[in-house]
């Protein structure tokens, strides 16, 4: 492997999970009483970057060294489920997180004039964070996994 493709790979990581705890956070002050809309949007930002510059990594990660390095080996490997179903659901789950840190950013600008006056906005904005943060704690959990089949 080489030093860019270990960059790619670590900071597909970090960046990822960047995302997750921005999502995280966006959904833990959603759930409250009080909504500090500069902030939210400050770490919805973050979290959005983070998960589209995380899923851009991985993309040339997977297509420069794990497809044709590391699946072929899992495939052969004591696992070969690790990487048929957990890699797979990671990889179609993970495509939608980009566009969930979108979408809320995008309910956060509505919502700065209109959540006071419209109570679904703000139950869209919660889910949307969570969803979100869910889904990125299961892509994570995946991405350990396969790293374990690796090994």
């Amino acid at each position: 492997m080489t030093f860019i493709q270990q960059l790619a790979l670590i900071t597909h990581v970090l960046l990822g999970v960047l995302g997750v705890i921005g999502s995280y956070a966006c959904w833990l002050q959603l759930s409250g009483k009080n909504y500090n809309f500069r902030w939210l949007n400050t770490v919805a930002t973050v979290s959005c970057l983070s998960y589209w510059l995380s899923w851009l990594t991985a993309g040339y990660y997977y297509v420069t060294y794990y497809g044709t390095a590391v699946k072929p080996g899992i495939k052969a490997g004591a696992y070969p489920w690790a990487h048929t179903i957990v890699m797979e659901s990671k990889e179609h789950i993970f495509i939608l997180l980009p566009f969930l840190a979108i979408l809320l950013l995008v309910l956060l600008q509505y919502a700065k004039r209109q959540v006071t006056t419209h109570p679904d906005l703000l139950s869209a904005m919660r889910w949307t964070a969570g969803v979100t943060t869910v889904l990125g704690i299961v892509v994570t959990l995946a991405g350990v996994l396969i790293t374990g089949a690796v090994r």
